[in-house]
């Protein structure tokens, strides 16, 4: 809340807010969202996990150009909002003051990239980017909804 509302990149960038509360609620075991967290991949196929030869095969790609400039990006972000977490007065009761690694933001910041939706506020004057956990369970085919393989929908429809 009151770091939020002191930090310009936060307010700007409601994918990072969204991160830091999903890496905050894994921190807090009594969280409310733990068991849906937990169901939440240890890794994942975003460019931040890519291997090194992974990346070779993006060579002579715009693409690579793309993976560099997520890498960059990811690893400057990292290093403010570690300071930040370190030395801001209103970090210092945050879960993951004394556990923030790399590896735990680009985690959580591939969780969010994978998983965000738009829903409108409370008020209904503008939309934010939430986690939905029951979307995250379904499984798009072929422009089929499938939950635990039950057609809900079929969006040819």
């Amino acid at each position: 809340g009151s770091l939020y509302s002191q930090d310009r990149i936060l307010q700007a960038m409601g994918n990072i807010t969204l991160a830091f509360h999903l890496l905050c609620e894994r921190a807090n075991p009594n969280s409310f969202w733990l068991p849906y967290i937990q169901t939440l991949p240890s890794e994942y196929d975003t460019p931040l996990y890519f291997e090194e030869d992974e990346v070779q095969y993006l060579q002579s790609t715009q693409a690579i150009h793309d993976v560099f400039s997520q890498y960059k990006n990811t690893a400057r972000q990292y290093a403010y909002f570690y300071k930040v977490i370190q030395t801001h007065p209103n970090a210092s009761k945050l879960p993951l003051k004394d556990s923030f690694t790399y590896d735990d933001y680009r985690w959580a910041v591939s969780s969010v990239m994978t998983r965000q939706n738009q829903i409108p506020t409370e008020d209904g004057s503008r939309v934010t980017l939430a986690l939905i956990p029951l979307w995250d369970m379904c499984n798009h085919t072929n422009g089929l909804v499938r939950i635990s393989s039950v057609l809900l929908k079929d969006f040819r429809a």
